[in-house]
């Protein structure tokens, strides 16, 4: 471990600070701070018990006060005092393969404040789609579409649901909190970006969720232009953005229009790659799925539609690297986070829905590269 100034070899690392010590202090050495969090973590694992363990149904991973506290500054303040465990029991906890999946986008130090606000915006993603598909009902759900279309405070006094109502609270603190980061950079205007991207989210599943409700089966065509939105890339580069200082006004403007080749094969990547290995499972729940949509249209097998989506995975992979190999009117930073993002879906949907079941295979990695990772000295 690095020795810094005034320390020697001999002290043992809990004698060389007063148990006073404030590690939060955003001026304290930031290494200094990790290193004494790592520690403690090591310590915690030891005896600390995975509440997942009295809910079968979450992340053991997440649940675990130990992987918790590994978190940056603010993200585990954030998730706590808002009480969002208790206040939503219905939805999927992420908050630890959410701040992952950030380290994936961009794990730099100096983007440390980007990924603070991306690992927010990351979870309401997760809290927003269980609004819709598991724990909502069609005409209740209208209403949190038009609040989401409006994004002001009064919306919540019309939302007939307390699950709604946190959701919906949370998502304009967590937005606002956003906007307190990019005004001080003079880009307000991500802001206007994020919100819009949020309205065709709210969209398109509303559009999912009516389809449903009507018992309404769309032809594979219709499925993929509304899947394009509720696939929530182009909201997820929005958010990504958001911690970028060179994104400008041009840069939101062209990789949020899926005219593009780059933005575009983000869409429908993200949409496949998530069908492929839930549609089985969510068209026991009654939803709309990609491979029935296409079965229908097409008169093939599910086994030959599958063939077909990782087809256009493949064409959409091909787009993502031709863009990215060339100038573009946009900062070459960016073009890498959304290379990144693409890699990070690979990664999550290759083989089975890893947000929901993390354990299967993101405990393994999450616990290598935040709890035992590789000594940099």
């Amino acid at each position: 471990m690095q020795k810094f100034k005034g320390e020697d070899e001999t002290t043992p690392l809990r004698n060389k600070r007063k148990p006073t010590d404030d590690l939060n202090n955003p001026r304290m050495n930031q290494r200094r701070r990790l290193e004494h969090s790592h520690q403690n973590l090591k310590n915690r694992a030891k005896h600390t018990p995975l509440r997942a363990q009295k809910s079968p149904d979450r992340s053991e991973l997440f649940l675990s006060d130990t992987m918790i506290g590994y978190l940056e500054y603010g993200e585990e303040e954030w998730y706590k005092e808002l009480e969002l465990e208790a206040k939503l029991p219905h939805a999927r906890h992420r908050m630890v393969e959410s701040f992952f999946y950030c380290v994936g986008i961009y794990f730099e130090p100096r983007y440390a404040v980007g990924r603070n606000v991306l690992a927010k915006q990351a979870c309401l993603i997760g809290f927003v789609d269980d609004v819709y598909d598991a724990y909502g009902f069609y005409e209740e759900l209208k209403y949190f579409t038009d609040a989401v279309r409006r994004f002001e405070i009064s919306a919540m006094d019309g939302l007939p649901t307390d699950n709604q109502k946190t959701t919906y609270e949370t998502l304009l603190s967590s937005t606002n909190e956003a906007k307190d980061v990019v005004q001080k950079e003079g880009r307000s205007y991500a802001i206007s970006h994020i919100k819009e991207e949020w309205k065709n989210y709210a969209e398109a599943e509303e559009t999912e969720l009516r389809w449903k409700h009507e018992a309404v089966l769309p032809t594979f065509d219709d499925y993929l232009d509304n899947g394009l939105y509720s696939s929530t890339s182009l909201l997820n580069m929005a958010q990504i953005m958001l911690g970028i200082p060179e994104a400008d006004q041009n840069t939101y403007e062209w990789m949020l229009n899926n005219t593009n080749k780059l933005p575009r094969a983000l869409q429908i990547c993200t949409r496949l790659y998530n069908d492929i290995v839930t549609d089985e499972v969510e068209e026991k729940r009654g939803l709309v799925t990609g491979s029935a949509c296409y079965m229908k249209q097409h008169k093939v097998t599910r086994d030959e539609a599958v063939r077909l989506f990782r087809a256009m995975i493949a064409d959409g992979w091909k787009d993502v690297n031709e863009d990215s190999m060339r100038p573009t009117a946009v900062p070459m930073r960016v073009m890498k986070v959304a290379v990144n993002l693409q890699r990070l879906l690979d990664f999550a949907y290759r083989d089975h829905d890893a947000y929901t079941n993390p354990r299967i295979s993101w405990k393994r990695f999450i616990t290598k590269v935040l709890i035992e990772p590789i000594p940099l000295d």
